[in-house]
């Protein structure tokens, strides 16, 4: 498969994923995202978004999905908020999100290989959540892009986890509380991890 017909591919996915998320959590998050405090933050962002400190700052959110960490990020006082996402749908969710969230963020439905050149030098600060590069079938183009994104002295943030990690309870270690593949319990009696 050339990577074209990959993004194309990864694009069609999306499209039809954002159908099922309209079903599920999004109607509720339409309700959150108005809430002048809503954030997707966890204590892990939130100690490194104040540490970096966001005020001002432009920042881009590449594989955006619909935009709620780019919301979030604009509330805590980003300055210019761009979304970059290759879904047509999830786009739309994220421009109807931040309408209803009251904040001005652009959004453009782009394979982010061909993001505009008019873009580049001018962010303070490249944004990718989980779960977006291991849809990125050419890393090292894709981070050769974020660096042509930044302006001098701006600064990249990553957060991304395995989704590994949902079977454990941090509170209890390495024990094996949640199937990898399913929502209910694994084991009747738990496992050591090793």
């Amino acid at each position: 498969m050339q990577p074209n017909d990959y993004i194309e591919a990864n694009r069609n996915m999306w499209n039809e994923t954002a159908d099922v998320h309209a079903q599920g959590y999004v109607s509720k998050l339409f309700e959150r995202v108005k809430d002048p405090n809503f954030s997707t933050f966890d204590d892990v962002e939130k100690h490194i978004f104040a540490h970096m400190g966001l005020d001002g700052k432009a920042v881009i959110q590449l594989c955006c999905n619909n935009g709620r960490e780019l919301i979030s990020v604009k509330k805590a006082g980003a300055g210019r908020c761009v979304g970059i996402d290759v879904s047509d749908k999830f786009i739309a969710h994220g421009q109807q999100l931040a309408s209803l969230g009251g904040v001005d963020i652009e959004f453009l439905r782009s394979n982010v290989y061909d993001i505009p050149h008019n873009l580049f030098g001018q962010f303070d600060l490249v944004y990718i959540t989980i779960g977006a590069l291991g849809w990125l079938p050419d890393l090292d183009a894709f981070f050769g892009l974020v660096s042509r994104l930044l302006k001098v002295d701006g600064q990249v943030f990553i957060y991304e986890m395995h989704p590994i990690l949902n079977m454990f309870d941090a509170d209890k270690g390495l024990t094996v509380e949640a199937s990898y593949f399913q929502s209910k319990r694994l084991f009747n009696n738990s496992i050591k991890a090793w």
